[in-house]
């Protein structure tokens, strides 16, 4: 017991004399001054090294730290931005959507509902972008902020291969703005559009009618040949098993030919649509190419980066 008694003396004189000799020794629980201004400028340069997830974890602990901060706003709106960066638009939109619910008048609002409309479209949700596009075109009191929201939508109906909402939507822009995004250029691409190459589902239907011609005229050559041998084997295969009384037969390849004519038909219709959405998807993006002013987002900038594209 003595011993015990002796070692724990010992053991407090020197926990004693070491907290004596060193007072300004960092103890648990203490934390080092941090600087907003640093730690704004340190998740900027986060994002910028293209860090995304670790900007957004900055920018949170900024709002943690300075939550009455003139700039805590700007911080909020970012890490959305972030997450967009990052390509997580699930969370991106959530970000935005509570920075919009926390500062519904705030500077970055216009902002935060523009990307939120663009994670809307990278997770296919086209109609949620569209319906949030329309809701700031309404209540934006920024003209160029409106002009970019109807640009976004009728872009949004263009890939939906809806021209005539995508021109009634780029009507309503200003004129300043029709201007800055080359409208009258679109406007004549748009009218063009029904000029483009098109197969008839019902004209193909009505050539299959022969095995493998509406294939044919779909430009689907090998699957007309197949069609065309299958089809026209199985139908001779089926006359000589009458002709030779063999009824059975006859009729089980009757119904297995049915089978294969009916598909004929069916997929000679199917390919003239699919010819079709092909056609569409590469004048689009043909005309995205050519004629669609890129907006790029920047997290040092308010508003948005212009860039025009030109094909010679």
């Amino acid at each position: 017991m003595n011993r015990v008694f002796q070692r724990l003396t010992i053991f407090s004189f020197f926990l004693f004399i070491s907290c004596w000799c060193f007072p300004n020794t960092v103890q648990a629980g203490q934390t080092a001054n941090v600087d907003a201004g640093v730690q704004l400028e340190y998740a900027g340069s986060l994002y910028a090294g293209e860090d995304f997830l670790m900007a957004a974890g900055e920018y949170k602990r900024f709002m943690f730290l300075f939550p009455d901060h003139t700039r805590v706003e700007e911080a909020a709106y970012r890490v959305g931005l972030c997450y967009l960066s990052a390509g997580l638009s699930a969370r991106a939109i959530q970000s935005f959507k509570e920075c919009l619910r926390t500062y519904p008048d705030g500077r970055y609002a216009d902002q935060a509902q523009l990307r939120m409309s663009e994670g809307y479209l990278r997770s296919n949700q086209t109609g949620a972008a569209i319906t949030s596009l329309q809701n700031l075109a309404i209540i934006t009191d920024d003209v160029e902020i409106r002009d970019e929201a109807f640009y976004r939508m009728g872009w949004t109906y263009i890939g939906m291969a809806q021209w005539e909402q995508a021109q009634m939507v780029f009507a309503k822009m200003s004129q300043e703005g029709r201007h800055t995004y080359r409208l009258e250029e679109l406007s004549r691409a748009l009218d063009e559009e029904p000029k483009m190459n098109r197969k008839s589902p019902g004209l193909a239907g009505t050539l299959a009618v022969l095995p493998g011609a509406g294939y044919l005229y779909c430009g689907r050559y090998q699957d007309a040949l197949i069609a065309f041998l299958v089809n026209g084997g199985l139908i001779w295969a089926a006359y000589e098993s009458f002709s030779n009384e063999l009824y059975a037969l006859g009729s089980v390849i009757t119904f297995v030919e049915i089978g294969f004519y009916a598909g004929n038909i069916y997929g000679s219709v199917a390919s003239a649509h699919k010819y079709n959405r092909k056609n569409e998807r590469q004048w689009i993006e043909h005309l995205r190419k050519r004629l669609k002013v890129n907006l790029a987002s920047r997290p040092e900038n308010r508003g948005v980066e212009l860039s025009l594209r030109y094909a010679f």
